[in-house]
């Protein structure tokens, strides 16, 4: 059987903000992040955890110093996610990790739920905060459910009751 898109999705088709996907035929949609805003709550909660003194603070300290707020960054802005024809797709680009070398880097990783599999996609708004009382949760977070179990988290997304929407309205056909 083959999915169609509800109208407003198909008005919407070929519409990238995100270039990621551009020329690849399945893809209907495709949603932005806020990089800036994921790095930045990523960044807060890595300087409020790295100030936690355990018996390695110096470590903490060091790494978050030279590394962490540079892979925070490449990490957010790795984060690709489109509706296609077939269910959800993200994608986790190749990215630097750790110290930055080549040797340790995360390599791409894909995982698409098909819309006859979603059982649940739901927004949870932020609220309260993150580590210790010290970072304010900014982020909305989108979960996917399958009858197996959570299959996404997603931070982030620049309008996540769009993308709620869009996601029933193809699941329903």
């Amino acid at each position: 059987r083959e999915t169609r898109p509800p109208q407003a999705l198909a008005d919407a088709m070929g519409n990238y903000s995100d270039p990621y996907f551009e020329g690849d035929a399945n893809v209907l949609r495709t949603y932005e992040f806020h990089y800036a805003q994921v790095t930045k709550f990523d960044n807060d909660v890595m300087w409020a955890t790295a100030c936690i003194p355990p018996c390695c603070f110096p470590y903490n300290a060091t790494m978050a110093c030279c590394f962490l707020a540079a892979n925070n960054r490449d990490a957010s802005n790795a984060m690709h996610l489109a509706l296609t024809r077939d269910g959800i797709r993200f994608v986790f680009d190749k990215h630097p990790t750790a110290c930055r070398l080549a040797m340790c880097d995360i390599g791409r990783t894909s995982k698409t739920v098909p819309f006859d599999k979603l059982t649940d996609c739901d927004v949870q708004e932020p609220a309260g905060t993150a580590v210790c009382c010290c970072v304010d949760n900014v982020l909305k977070v989108v979960t996917v459910d399958t009858a197996s179990g959570r299959e996404m988290v997603l931070r982030g997304i620049v309008d996540p009751f769009a993308f709620k929407s869009d996601v029933w309205g193809m699941k329903s056909g």
